[in-house]
């Protein structure tokens, strides 16, 4: 199974994200995606739809799309910290 499909399947309102062109996105940024999704919700204690529903909600996922050169090669504590900055700047309230 496929990144990408493992993702939808699990977070069926991935429908909603506006995603680059197919031609103009890498095959390790869905897993990638996958993976900072994971991270923010255990290190919020929450459950992967709900860290994909606030990430989406709060912008963290188009800047993670949008800065995947930069950030996949951060620690994955760090890409967490820019996310809680990206969402706690667009309404979010976790600290």
């Amino acid at each position: 199974m496929t990144g990408f499909r493992k993702l939808f399947i699990t977070l069926p309102t991935i429908r909603q994200i506006q995603f680059k062109n197919n031609s103009d996105m890498s095959k390790y940024e869905i897993p990638y995606l996958t993976a900072c999704i994971q991270a923010f919700a255990q290190r919020f204690s929450m459950t992967r739809q709900a860290a994909f529903r606030y990430l989406h909600e709060h912008k963290g996922l188009a800047f993670l799309i949008e800065f995947f050169d930069v950030e996949h090669l951060q620690s994955m504590d760090e890409t967490i910290d820019d996310l809680l900055i990206v969402c706690q700047k667009n309404g979010g309230t976790l600290a």
